[in-house]
């Protein structure tokens, strides 16, 4: 795995970045009578996911570079 760069330009965080993702879809937060929560290790399933298409630094949310100049 390769990223264009190897710290932010802008802070010089070495720690990593993030991607603003977006889903659409329906969270079904499952729970039983008892008003305990049940097993809901399915609930983003039903989600379809976008991700975004810049990566941002984790430290100071600047844009750092391209998602599609990232080699998975």
């Amino acid at each position: 795995m390769s990223t264009p760069v190897e710290r932010c330009p802008h802070c010089g965080n070495e720690e990593g970045f993030y991607t603003k993702d977006f889903a659409s879809g329906a969270i079904r937060t499952r729970y039983n009578f008892d008003g305990s929560e049940a097993d809901n290790t399915e609930l983003y399933s039903g989600l379809r996911h976008k991700m975004g298409k810049k990566a941002h630094c984790a430290e100071c949310d600047k844009v750092v570079f391209d998602m599609s100049e990232y080699e998975a």
